[in-house]
C-alpha cells in the first residue's frame, strides 16, 4: 500500500493529494530540492528516510505527479500506477491549464479506481498459464532433438500407441513466421499440392501468442490465413509498401503545418541524435561521462512530448534546454556569498572560521594565502592557523605567506594534535578581534584513514563555519572521486547524528586547462556544493568567482 500521492505544478502549486498513512519527516520538500530543482529527474527513484519516491512529469502541462511509499515494501505496480493516473489526469483536466487561478481539482474518485484496478492486476499476474508451461516443456524438447532431425524423419509416420501424443504436439507447432505478401499471392494461383516444409520452432523471445498455436481447433491454417493475421512490419525484406508521391507530400505539409502550429510533440527520435551530440561535447571537455549521461537524460525527460511553437528547432530547444541545466547545476541553491557571512560576523563581534582540506599538492597553501589576501583587501582582520603538524616545512612555508601580506600567524610546531592547535587559534582570534580565521590542514589522500580521523576530529571539535575542499582543476574526473570520499570519510568516521561535510570547492590551475572545464560541473554535480572561488594564476590577486554563464559557452561551444 502506497502512503501518499500529490500532483502538483512546476511552479509549487499543488493541485490535488491524497494520504493513506501520516508521513514522517518533508520527503516530497526533499525530493523537489534534491532532484527536481537539481536537475536529476532522469533518476528513476529517490530514497529520503524510510521512503521511496518516484514520480513522472508532464512536460507540456507542467505537472509533477509523486508517489510515496515505505522503503521496506515492494510494489511492482508503482510504474503502472504513476503513467495510468498521469493519462487519466491529463485526458481529465488538460482544458483547464494554463491555470487562470486557484482550482480544485476532484480527481479522488478516479484515483481511487485506478489503484484498485494497478492492485488487482498485480496480484493476479503471479503464476504462468498451464498451456505456456506445455509449450515450453514441448520446445525444450525439440531443441533437443533438432540438431539430430532430419525431414526424413520429420515425414515418418509414428507408431500408433504413440499417436495422440505426437498428433498433439504437431498442433502446437507455430506456424511460419515470415511469409511475405508475394508467397501469398503465388500460393492462391497454384493448385497443386506442395511438400509440406518443416515448421520452425518457438524461441523463448518469439513474441506469440500461444492461443493462435493451437491447430487442433477450427482445422488447419492456410496462408492467408496466416498473412490476414500477421503484422504488417514483419513482411518479407525485400517488399516495400507503395506510396504515391502525392501521399507522401500531403503527408509532410501536414506534419509541417503541425509543428507550425505547436500541435506535434518532440519525440524520442528526434531527440536522441541531438542528446548524443552534446553529450559527446561535455565528454570532451573533461566531464565524467556517467555525469554527462545524467544531465542530459535529464534534459531528454524534460522535452519529450513537449509541443514546439513556430518554426522552432529541436536542436535549438535541446541546447537551450541543456544550458539552462548546467546553469542551473552551477548554481547550487548552498551558494555561498562568503564576504557577506564574514561581515555578519563582524557586525556580532565574532570570528568566522574556514577550514582548507584536500589531497597532497593541489595548493591548499597557496589557495589560502590568495583567499587571505582578498579579505585583507576588504578592510578584514585576518588570521592563519598552521594545523598542518605533519608535513616538514609547512609552518614555515605559510610564514612566508604571513610575512608577504602583513597578516597574523597562529601556530604551535608540528607535535601537536592539529584539533588543539585549531583550537586555541580560534580562542585567540576571538579574544583579539580578528574577523576571520583560516585553518591550514595537512593534505591527505582520501584513503589514509588515520589522517581522515584526525580531519574529522578537527571539524567535530572546532565546529568551523565553513569547509572547503581544494582540488585541482587538471584532473578532472580523479578530482571528482577524491571529492566523494573525502566526504564519504567525513560521514563515515564522524560519530555525530549530522556529520559535517565539505561545504565549497576551491579549484586551482583552472587558467591551464583552456576549454576543459568539465571538472568544475562534475564537482557541483556530483556533491551539490557550489565553487567558492578558482586559482588562476601564481599571484595573490589570481583568485576569482566561478563565472557560471562563461563556464556553460566554453562546455558547448
Amino acid at each position: 500500500m502506497i502512503d501518499f500521492f500529490c500532483i502538483f505544478t512546476t511552479t509549487g502549486l499543488v493541485l490535488w493529494s491524497k494520504t493513506f498513512c501520516e508521513i514522517v519527516g518533508k520527503p516530497v520538500n526533499h525530493l523537489i530540492k534534491n532532484v527536481l530543482l537539481a536537475e536529476r529527474t532522469n533518476e528513476k527513484q529517490f530514497i529520503e528516510g524510510q521512503y521511496v519516491l518516484k514520480w513522472s512529469l508532464n512536460n507540456d502541462l507542467g505537472v509533477v505527479f509523486v508517489v510515496v511509499y515505505q522503503r521496506v515494501l515492494q510494489l511492482p505496480y508503482i510504474d503502472d500506477l504513476l503513467a495510468s493516473v498521469k493519462r487519466s489526469f491529463t485526458a481529465t483536466f488538460e482544458g483547464e491549464f494554463p491555470l487562470s487561478g486557484l482550482k480544485e481539482f476532484d480527481f479522488d474518485v478516479q484515483f481511487t479506481q485506478i489503484l484498485d484496478a494497478v492492485e488487482d492486476v498485480s496480484s493476479r499476474a503471479k503464476k504462468p498459464t498451464f498451456s505456456i508451461s506445455r509449450v515450453s516443456r514441448l520446445n525444450n524438447r525439440r531443441r533437443e532433438s533438432d540438431a539430430t532431425a532430419t525431414d526424413s524423419a520429420a515425414s515418418e509416420e509414428p507408431a500408433s500407441s504413440d499417436t495422440d501424443s505426437v498428433q498433439e504436439e504437431e498442433n502446437m507447432r507455430p506456424v511460419p513466421r515470415y511469409i511475405s505478401k508475394k508467397s501469398q499471392k503465388k500460393e492462391s494461383k497454384s493448385k497443386a499440392p506442395k511438400k509440406p516444409k518443416k515448421s520452425k520452432f518457438l524461441m523463448d523471445d518469439d513474441d506469440v501468442d500461444v492461443d493462435s498455436l493451437d491447430r487442433s481447433v477450427g482445422g488447419e491454417s492456410t496462408a492467408s490465413d496466416v498473412v490476414e493475421n500477421f503484422n504488417e512490419s514483419e513482411m518479407d525484406i525485400n517488399e516495400t509498401p507503395a506510396t504515391s508521391s502525392s501521399s507522401w507530400g500531403l503527408g509532410k505539409l501536414t506534419g509541417f503545418m503541425k509543428r507550425l502550429v505547436g500541435e506535434t510533440p518532440i519525440t524520442e527520435e528526434e531527440l536522441t541524435p541531438v542528446i548524443d551530440s552534446l553529450k559527446k561535447k561535455l565528454v570532451e571537455k573533461n566531464v565524467a561521462t556517467e555525469i554527462a549521461e545524467s544531465i542530459c537524460e535529464n534534459v531528454k525527460t524534460k522535452l519529450l512530448g513537449k509541443k514546439l511553437g513556430g518554426l522552432t528547432s529541436v536542436t535549438s530547444v535541446v541546447r537551450e534546454s541543456l544550458e539552462e541545466s548546467i546553469e542551473s547545476i552551477l548554481t547550487t541553491k548552498s551558494s555561498i556569498d562568503i564576504l557577506r557571512k564574514v561581515q555578519e560576523y563582524k557586525q556580532q563581534n565574532k570570528t568566522y572560521s574556514i577550514v582548507f582540506c584536500g589531497v597532497n599538492g593541489v595548493g591548499k597553501s597557496t589557495s589560502l594565502s590568495k583567499v587571505a589576501y582578498y579579505f585583507k583587501s576588504k578592510g578584514l582582520r585576518v588570521l592563519l592557523a598552521a594545523c598542518d603538524t605533519y608535513r616538514s616545512g609547512a609552518v614555515e612555508q605559510l610564514r612566508v605567506h604571513v610575512d608577504r601580506l602583513g597578516l597574523d600567524l597562529f601556530e604551535r610546531g608540528y607535535t601537536k594534535d592539529p584539533s588543539d592547535v585549531a583550537y586555541n587559534a580560534l580562542k585567540y582570534a576571538n579574544d583579539n578581534g580578528f574577523d576571520v580565521c583560516l585553518i591550514d590542514t595537512a593534505g591527505r589522500m582520501q584513503n589514509n584513514e588515520g589522517l581522515m580521523r584526525n580531519l574529522v576530529k578537527l571539524v567535530n571539535v572546532n565546529k568551523p563555519d565553513l569547509i572547503l575542499f581544494v582540488g585541482e582543476a587538471l584532473v578532472g574526473n580523479d578530482g571528482v572521486d577524491q571529492l566523494k570520499e573525502f566526504n564519504r570519510a567525513l560521514h563515515d568516521l564522524s560519530d555525530l547524528p549530522e556529520p559535517r561535510l565539505v561545504d565549497g570547492i576551491v579549484l586551482t590551475k583552472f587558467d591551464t586547462i583552456d576549454d576543459k572545464v568539465g571538472a568544475a560541473l562534475s564537482m557541483v554535480y556530483c556533491t551539490g556544493k557550489p565553487i567558492v572561488f578558482v586559482g588562476t594564476g601564481q599571484k595573490y590577486t589570481n583568485l576569482k568567482r566561478l563565472n557560471v554563464k562563461d563556464v556553460v559557452n566554453l562546455l558547448l561551444n
